[in-house]
């Protein structure tokens, strides 16, 4: 089975680059301060998510509650419509006339 030379050129490089990247994980030493502190921020971020996450469903509530409404209102009208239609009134267009049923052959 043949490999395509970019893959070696490519795990070459991989193998170079790991040194380099294990040198610098060594140097960052953490203190409990450093730790604290990113703590903090994270809970504060925590925080403000639930909450902007509350207004946001607060939003989604209300327009839900909009969207409801007005499909009442127009199935309210629809219906209203209907019940002042007078369903037993002909027309006044001749096309519209009732046609007498067809006799089956």
């Amino acid at each position: 089975m043949k490999h395509h030379p970019a893959l070696r050129i490519a795990a070459v490089a991989l193998i170079g680059v790991l040194p380099v990247c294990a040198h610098s994980a060594e140097n960052k030493a953490v203190s409990a301060d450093d730790l604290s502190e990113v703590g903090e921020r994270i809970r504060h971020t925590g925080e403000q998510m639930r909450e902007d996450l509350k207004q946001a469903r607060a939003r989604f509530e209300a327009q839900k509650a909009r969207e409801e409404a007005a499909r009442k209102r127009r199935r309210n009208a629809r219906a209203s419509w209907h019940a002042r239609r007078q369903p037993n009134r002909k027309p006044n267009n001749s096309r519209h006339r009732l046609r007498p049923a067809r006799r089956p052959r």
